[in-house]
């Protein structure tokens, strides 16, 4: 956490530019997996969701609330018996509307330390209103998901 407070003291007395092209090669390389920051958005769309990511630090066999889009930066956690690693994320249905057809459940920390990257739907759709391919991308995913969620429930 330390180390964490360092580099956004560091990130604050860069200039507009530089702090935006630092943030997009994080993003880069933490981000990418998560299948609406993919490659077919904007650069600065990746760069801006990076800059307004927050820290959440959670300790071994703690409950991990799934109320966020949630990526994992250090550490390894457990959900419907499924593991995640270094740039995994939670939460990715986030954005569905109706929230019967969110996963809610709790993820657990198997680490001793386990630390997300994490962003708020607020904010996410927030920076949706200035990028409009990344809307369409985001929208065009949380359909696909409530569309499943949907079709098993049905079956």
């Amino acid at each position: 956490m330390h180390r964490e407070s360092r580099y956004d003291t560091l990130l604050r007395a860069l200039s507009a530019r530089l702090r935006a092209d630092t943030a997009l090669c994080w993003a880069n390389s933490t981000l990418m997996r998560v299948p609406f920051f993919s490659a077919c958005v904007e650069d600065d769309f990746r760069a801006s969701v990076a800059l307004s990511l927050t820290t959440r630090v959670f300790c071994r066999s703690e409950a991990v609330p799934i109320d966020a889009l949630l990526v994992v930066e250090r550490g390894i956690a457990a959900k419907n018996g499924r593991l995640k690693t270094k740039g995994g994320y939670l939460g990715e249905d986030f954005l569905v509307q109706w929230a019967a057809l969110r996963d809610t459940d709790p993820a657990i920390a198997l680490t001793f330390v386990l630390q997300f990257a994490v962003i708020s739907k607020r904010h996410l759709e927030e920076l949706l209103g200035d990028f409009p391919l990344a809307r369409w991308r985001v929208r065009i995913f949380s359909f696909r998901i409530a569309l499943v969620r949907v079709m098993k429930s049905m079956a």
